[in-house]
């Protein structure tokens, strides 16, 4: 079964970033609303699987390598496809392209959960996954580096999980973890900052109503972010980037 999942679509003024172009954020949102698309497109989805088999898709790792910029009115292609099956967790390869060039390429690695117990799941006791489903070559050379680091005497804010930070499946949705650092610059800087690679683990999940320590350490050309409940790492990431002048 191929299941690669390609959309085209116009880069519109809100998905945009200070610079009017697709930044971090902007990035992973693209990513993520791809990938759900791929889920969607066999049938395996965690709208669909709540409801029918009590599971979910949960990213626990995303990196992203930035080769070029993409702009406000940009019309991109966003393709997704699965480039590694165990069973435990499935990798997934993406790519964002303009004029027919790779602009920014992803690896994600997920994992199926529980929706009612929120313990981890082997991929064959999710029956909809589609047995017959073929691993593709993956679109980059992106490989997870081990995110080992431990900031204890480096929080920069507290903030608490609200309504607006929840998703479907009932805890803090992904992209909102990356607001949350991201959030701890002033645009001022923000706006001198050029991605060129990120990555990011997610290893316990948070709620509505939890407070989070937010943690940084910036060192030269990268920033290494934590985000912490009650001393509990829940996650890490590492940015890399150019400052511009």
């Amino acid at each position: 079964m191929d299941c690669k999942t390609t959309q085209t679509t116009k880069v519109l003024s809100s998905q945009t970033d200070f610079n009017a172009s697709v930044g971090l954020i902007e990035s992973c949102q693209f990513f993520q609303d791809n990938m759900c698309e791929f889920f969607y497109n066999i049938k395996c989805d965690g709208v669909r699987l709540v409801p029918a088999c009590h599971a979910f898709w949960a990213i626990t790792k995303n990196k992203i390598r930035f080769l070029d910029d993409v702009r406000w009115l940009d019309e991109i292609d966003i393709t997704t496809n699965l480039c590694k099956l165990s069973g435990v967790r499935l990798n997934l390869s993406s790519k964002i392209e303009c004029g027919g060039e790779a602009k920014m390429v992803c690896l994600q690695e997920l994992c199926a959960m529980d929706s009612d117990t929120r313990k981890l799941r082997l991929v064959n006791t999710i029956p909809q996954f589609p047995c017959d489903i073929e691993s593709k070559e993956a679109y980059s050379d992106i490989q997870f580096d081990k995110l080992n680091f431990e900031l204890t005497d480096n929080l920069v804010e507290e903030v608490k999980v609200n309504s607006t930070n929840i998703d479907f499946f009932g805890h803090t949705n992904n992209i909102e973890y990356v607001k949350m650092m991201y959030s701890v610059f002033p645009s001022s800087e923000i706006k001198k900052i050029k991605p060129r690679e990120f990555e990011i683990h997610y290893l316990q999940e948070s709620k509505e109503g939890d407070t989070l320590g937010i943690y940084r350490k910036i060192e030269e050309n990268q920033v290494l972010f934590e985000i912490k409940k009650d001393n509990k790492t829940l996650v890490r990431a590492k940015l890399i980037f150019d400052r511009l002048i």
